[in-house]
């Protein structure tokens, strides 16, 4: 609890699924939002190979299953709904950005 998963500007070298717990994404030191069981984070790194956007900490114990490059790419590629699934969650964190901005 309270660890810090990544800080944002670090590089990015996997993304995150939350198997048990609660994490908070923190922009500039800022709360923006919570994520919780089932819930994915850090996929933007992988995606367009930039520095975290956000800093991610555990709010409680946490079990989190780490996707590398390599299994993203085969996810993307062989499930269709799992890119699908990644594109709704990239865009609806966006609009969100947006609508704070």
């Amino acid at each position: 609890m309270g660890q810090i998963i990544f800080e944002q500007g670090q590089a990015g070298k996997f993304m995150f699924v939350i198997k048990e717990g609660a994490v908070e994404i923190q922009i500039k030191d800022k709360p923006i939002s919570t994520l919780g069981v089932g819930e994915s984070f850090g996929e933007v790194s992988l995606i367009v190979d930039s520095p975290r956007s956000a800093t991610i900490i555990a709010k409680t114990d946490c079990k989190l299953v780490l996707i590398d490059q390599k299994y993203f790419d085969f996810l993307v590629q062989n499930t269709p709904y799992f890119a699908s699934n990644i594109m709704q969650i990239v865009t609806q964190r966006l609009l969100k950005a947006d609508e704070r901005a």
